[in-house]
C-alpha cells in the first residue's frame, strides 16, 4: 500500500509543479463538514457512528484546458472533530487531483460538476489509554455540485470519504484496522489571478 501511496503523491505534486508554470488560478476554499459518519473494521467487526460538524480549508491551482473544463490539484486540512457518542478524535489531510466541467451561461453564475481523487492522511486519537490505532491514510474521493459567480466567488456542495489503514493494540489484542469518513460539505471561497 506504501508504493500506491507514494506514488499518487509523486504523481499529484508533479502535476501541480507542471499546473503551477502555466497559466492557472488558485483557489481557497472554507468548507462546513456536516452528516459526518465515522467507520473503524478490525477482524471483520465494525464500530460505526455519527460525526460532529467540523470546519476544513481547502487550497487549490484550477488550469482551464478548454470552456467548460477545468482539472488541477489541491490540499485541505480537515480540522479536529469527535464522534458524536465517543471519545475518539481526528483530523485529516486530503491531497487531491480535480476535474470540473462548467456548464457555460450568459448569465454571471457559472454551475458545473466536480470530482476529485487523492490520498488523505489521517491524525487519529482513540480517547482512551487502553486503546492504540496507529493509521496512515488512504484513499479519498468526492464529488460536488459547484457554481461560479463573477469567475470569482466560488460556492459547492458535495460527498466526500476518507479512508485509512493502520494497525490497533487494543487491550494487549492487536490487528490492522480501516477506518472510513464520510460527510456533505458546503463550500465558499475565491479564485484568485489567472483565466
Amino acid at each position: 500500500m506504501s508504493f500506491l501511496r507514494n506514488s499518487l503523491l509523486l504523481i499529484l505534486v508533479s502535476g501541480l509543479f507542471v499546473f503551477a508554470q502555466s497559466q492557472g488560478n488558485f483557489a481557497a476554499k472554507l468548507g462546513l463538514n456536516f452528516s459526518g459518519k465515522g467507520e473503524l473494521t478490525a477482524e471483520g467487526e465494525s464500530i460505526d457512528g455519527d460525526v460532529s460538524t467540523g470546519f476544513e480549508v481547502d487550497l487549490e491551482y484550477h488550469y482551464r484546458t478548454s470552456p467548460q473544463l477545468i482539472i488541477g490539484g489541491g490540499a485541505g486540512y480537515l480540522f479536529e472533530r469527535s464522534g458524536e457518542n465517543a471519545p475518539e478524535t481526528y483530523s485529516m489531510i486530503p491531497v487531491y487531483a480535480l476535474i470540473k466541467y462548467e456548464i457555460q451561461s450568459e448569465g454571471s453564475f457559472i454551475p458545473g460538476l466536480e470530482g476529485r481523487v487523492g490520498y488523505s492522511f489521517l491524525n487519529f486519537d482513540s480517547g482512551d489509554d487502553n486503546i492504540k490505532i496507529d493509521v496512515t491514510g488512504g484513499i479519498h474521493y468526492g464529488v460536488a455540485l459547484t457554481g461560479t459567480y463573477n469567475k470569482q466567488y466560488l460556492i459547492g456542495i458535495g460527498y466526500y470519504v476518507y479512508n485509512a489503514t493502520g494497525d490497533y493494540d487494543a487491550y494487549g489484542n492487536t490487528g490492522s484496522v480501516d477506518a472510513k469518513y464520510s460527510c456533505i460539505t458546503l463550500s465558499v471561497g475565491m479564485s484568485f489571478g489567472g483565466k
